[in-house]
This record gives C-alpha cells, structure tokens and sequence, in this order.
C-alpha cells in the first residue's frame, strides 16, 4: 500500500536520491500548484482526478502535463494532456503517445526515475536543473513538480504536472524572429 511520506515533497538531484524538503527553493507558481495539490488530497494519500478543477488551474494550464500510468513490467507512462506552451517548447504533442515508444533511452533517463519514484512509491517530486532529454535542446534550466493522483487512494493511476524553464539566448532570439 502506498501512503504520502512524511517529507511532503522530495528534491532530487542527479543522482536521483531524496535530499530536503524542497519547497523554499521552489519557484512561487511552482509552490501555489504544489499548495492546490496538498488542499485537494486533504488527510488522504493523494487526490483522484476528479479532485482537480482545471478552472482552479487556469494560470498553470499552458506548462501543465498530465500521465497515465500503466503498472506493467516495465512501467508504462502514456502522455494524457500537454499544455500548449509544453508542446511548443518540445516541438510536437505527444498526447496519447507512450513515452517508452517516443523518447530515445527512456528507460534510464532521470525522466522516469522520477516518473517511477511519484508512481510507485506515491512521492511527489520536484526537480530544479538541465533538461534530460534532446527534445528540450534550447532550454537551459527547467524546474518541474510531478504529482501522484489515485482513483482508490492506494494506487498511483496518473501523474500530474507542471513545468516552467528558462531558454538560451538562442532559443530567445528564435522566438522573436518568429513573433513569439
């Protein structure tokens, strides 16, 4: 049986082991989606889907990416929504895709470690630094919570997220070009 931990969310660096409560040194936007989360789960181990609002989410909903999780052998994670502002960023929408089939090496990215601890252990995570995977080539930083939610409170069936990054010059100076 899974149940929240005692530390409510994990920092986890490089080498994917839980160091603090990291919620000083989360952004504020990162911190008010992390606090929406906390008063849907209330005294339980996690909130469902259904407990989430999307009209309570609206200033998070373009950075917003949300996973179904498969609890195979290997566990599966199945793109279920990506904000606009995610899918421009990476270039492509990946709802409805698995990320096993998408992602180069996905098995031992720090993506699915992180993936992995939220939806078997039930930990929330927060993560602060360089992007891991090519797809984000012109982010320089990105700073990201994944949140477990439950239909039984015991299995972790989807992962909630919100991301935020900080782009190189260059990807800045595409953006303009482009009018973005």
């Amino acid at each position: 049986m899974l149940t929240a931990p005692d530390i409510p969310v994990e920092f986890i660096n490089k080498a994917e082991i839980p160091l603090m409560d990291a919620t000083e040194f989360m952004c504020d936007d990162i911190k008010d989606f992390y606090a929406y989360w906390l008063s849907c789960k209330g005294k339980r181990n996690f909130p469902s889907r259904a407990d989430i609002d999307p009209t309570d989410l609206l200033k998070f909903m373009p950075r917003i990416w949300m996973l179904d999780v498969f609890h195979d052998n290997p566990l599966r994670f199945r793109v279920r929504l990506s904000g606009t502002e995610i899918v421009e960023k990476v270039g492509q929408d990946k709802t409805g895709q698995f990320l096993d089939e998408i992602e180069e090496d996905f098995y031992n990215s720090l993506g699915y470690m992180n993936m992995r601890m939220v939806a078997q252990d039930g930990i929330p995570i927060w993560y602060h630094g360089k992007p891991s995977h090519r797809s984000t080539k012109y982010v320089r930083n990105l700073e990201y919570v994944m949140l477990p939610l439950s239909d039984d409170d015991q299995l972790v069936n989807v992962i909630l997220c919100v991301t935020y990054t900080d782009f190189s010059k260059r990807q800045n100076v595409l953006n303009l070009k482009r009018g973005s």
